[in-house]
């Protein structure tokens, strides 16, 4: 495309312009968005959407926070998910084209890393590992369980309701331990 521009002198001259070009200038010049500061605005979008998203799945699920929480584990996953789908919707990759690119791949990996450190936290604080540390929690002691608790007989059990007689048994179960 061919656009007359007057240099300096005063005379006009032919200069060539990219059709792109021309066109960013000539929405520049009327006002308009620029092809990209309308896709920064449609990243801050789509953005805005995700956010407000993981906030709906968060209020919904209401996940502590709280390292040793799998809700949180999966919460920080399927953020990573939405995105890395969001990324490849976004460009149109096919499965070779995944693995070449370096951003799919940093999340994959990722996401990997995130499933290693749950994994990881899950078995090192589960009670297998740590049994010599829950062993010395208690002391046992040894007991005669007919000297320990008295026998009553059916004719002198109140009929209660289930919770009022969960209550009453916790009170005499707890009354032991003195």
């Amino acid at each position: 495309m061919y656009r007359r521009l007057r240099s300096q002198n005063g005379r006009r001259k032919n200069k060539r312009v990219k059709d792109r070009r021309y066109r960013l200038c000539l929405l520049s010049y009327l006002g308009k968005e620029t092809e990209d500061s309308m896709r920064r605005s449609n990243k801050i979008i789509i953005a805005v959407i995700l956010a407000v998203l993981a906030g709906l799945y968060y209020y919904i699920t209401l996940p502590a926070i709280n390292i040793h929480s799998s809700d949180t584990w999966f919460f920080i996953a399927a953020v990573v998910i939405a995105v890395l789908v969001y990324y490849i919707v976004r460009k149109r990759m096919r499965p070779a084209e995944i693995r070449e690119s370096k951003t799919a791949r940093g999340l994959v990996t990722l996401l990997v890393l995130i499933g290693v450190v749950y994994v990881a936290g899950t078995v090192l604080s589960s009670p297998i590992v740590n049994a010599k540390k829950y062993r010395s929690l208690m002391t046992v002691e040894e007991g005669n369980f007919a000297e320990d608790v008295e026998e009553i007989s059916f004719d002198k059990v109140p009929l209660l309701d289930k919770d009022t007689a969960e209550i009453l048994g916790d009170r005499k179960m707890g009354s032991m331990a003195d």
